[in-house]
């Protein structure tokens, strides 16, 4: 009896958890002002398969603050779209992933509010390279 009374404890509370997230992801979702761009120039991701597995990952590493919109492949480069409220606290949970993937030395990273079209480089730390998608 005492361990059904703990349970239903248990799963009320895990219940009232996920609801809490879930209304702080929508609320998240309506202050995403935000684009991050992961961009990788040449070959350095070899397939479409690495791609979308980053992208999975990727997913699971920002959410709540952050959402992974896709990615776009041409002109030499692949970049990978994020909306996200925070978009230096979105890349910094990026950067466990990417160099895990031994991808982070291979990656430069910028930032944009979405009414503007001037990006803010955030990766490399020391670039003073013009960020442009092409």
């Amino acid at each position: 009896m005492t361990f059904q009374i703990r349970q239903n404890a248990i799963l009320s509370r895990t219940a009232e958890i996920g609801q809490n997230l879930t209304e702080a992801q929508l609320i998240g979702k309506e202050v995403m002002d935000y684009q991050l761009v992961l961009q990788f120039k040449g070959k350095t991701i070899l397939d479409f398969d690495a791609l979308v597995t980053l992208e999975q990952n990727l997913q699971r590493v920002v959410e709540p603050i952050a959402e992974v919109d896709g990615h776009d492949i041409g002109s030499g480069e692949i970049n990978i779209f994020v909306f996200t409220a925070d978009p230096v606290a979105t890349f910094e949970r990026a950067k466990m992933l990417l160099s895990d993937a031994s991808l982070l030395d291979k990656v430069g990273s910028a930032y944009r509010d979405l009414q503007s079209d001037k990006y803010t480089v955030i990766w490399p730390e020391s670039s003073a390279e013009v960020f442009t998608i092409a």
